[in-house]
């Protein structure tokens, strides 16, 4: 099969783009306030709706530009570019599942119990604790989020479902 390049909504990119361009502006108003605390709350929200307005462009640019999609999916593996990229090859797991957590969707990844041990030990202290969180709190180590993508949670787990499914055989 071919490969699946899954990006990030170029709509909701630029939306969000707006919105923190849209938050900094305000907030340059509210840095010319002769009140101190909204001074403070003004120079907090442009310093991080600015961050924010260039993490989104960064990631526009790797994806679009660049050709770099935030999810790939070929016969063997899943490439996840996000803020910790990683990779999943499909003779490691079990199953993929989706999950609810507030009102984001995220697929769940469930390992092997061997992969699973494994991937709990390797990595430093920090890496383990937020691994066991994860499985306590959901039943799995590692999750793809499915936020803002361009195709929806579920077509995308049954695509994972399938490859799986294909590499068993």
């Amino acid at each position: 099969m071919k490969e699946i390049r899954i990006y990030h909504s170029l709509w909701r990119m630029l939306l969000m783009m707006t919105g923190c361009v849209t938050f900094v502006y305000v907030a340059i108003l509210m840095c010319g306030d002769d009140r101190i605390p909204r001074m403070i709350c003004g120079v907090l929200t442009v310093l991080f709706f600015g961050f924010g307005f260039f993490v989104i462009s960064y990631m526009l640019i790797m994806e679009r530009l660049m050709g770099s999609p935030y999810i790939s999916v070929t016969d063997q593996q899943v490439i996840v570019r996000g803020v910790r990229p990683f990779v999943v090859h499909f003779c490691d797991v079990e199953a993929f599942q989706l999950i609810k957590m507030n009102s984001q969707t995220f697929i769940s990844i469930h390992f092997k119990p061997n992969v699973e041990l494994a991937k709990i030990e390797e990595g430093n202290f920090f890496l383990r604790l937020l691994r066991r969180f994860n499985n306590k709190l959901t039943g799995a180590q590692e999750h793809i989020s499915t936020t803002g993508l361009g195709m929806k949670p579920q077509e995308l787990l049954n695509i994972l479902n399938e490859r799986l499914r294909n590499s068993a055989r």
